[in-house]
């Protein structure tokens, strides 16, 4: 009797587990993060991004009171960042904070328009190329750019198709 209730307790688990874990891997219904450095590991490696984030909150003044996370790319020529803030594209477009960021033109983060900025000190995008995504409480900037630093270098490829690229990636994880 003992040996039949453990039997079925046992099965009674696993099969739970295999209820609760059957789409797991599944990012048609995936919900989004509340913070960008809760994207999954899946989602990343997918983005070509590594997995372990270089800054776990945005970079630069301006960009305080928002929520960030900045990883290398596994091509290691670019980072990549995607930044949670309370400003609406419009606002963010108004704000003499951001005046250093300027709209390119309108863009695509998977199936959600976007604006497509540059900033101040690379204008024509060929080092830095930002992506502004509007959210329900805000907005997300997903940008790429060429490393600061130690490091540093020249773009091995277009530095605005890379972002792009991570944005269509990335945006089914950004809050709707």
């Amino acid at each position: 009797m003992r040996r039949t209730l453990v039997t079925a307790l046992l099965a009674g688990v696993v099969a739970a587990t295999s209820i609760s874990c059957s789409g797991a891997g599944d990012t048609a219904d995936t919900p989004p993060v509340a913070h960008p450095c809760d994207i999954p590991a899946t989602a990343l490696t997918e983005a070509e991004i590594a997995l372990q984030p270089l800054m776990t909150e945005p970079f630069g003044t301006e960009f305080s009171g928002w929520d960030g996370c900045i990883w290398k790319s596994t091509a290691g020529w670019y980072d990549a960042a995607v930044y949670f803030g309370p400003s609406s594209l419009d606002e963010f477009q108004q704000d003499p904070r951001y005046q250093d960021y300027r709209v390119a033109g309108p863009a695509m983060a998977g199936d959600r328009t976007a604006l497509e900025f540059g900033d101040a000190l690379d204008p024509d995008r060929k080092e830095r190329c930002y992506f502004g995504v509007e959210l329900p409480q805000g907005m997300a900037l997903i940008w790429s750019r060429l490393p600061v630093g130690p490091g540093g270098g020249a773009a091995v490829g277009d530095i605005c198709a890379e972002g792009e690229r991570v944005a269509e990636v990335l945006s089914s994880y950004l809050p709707e």
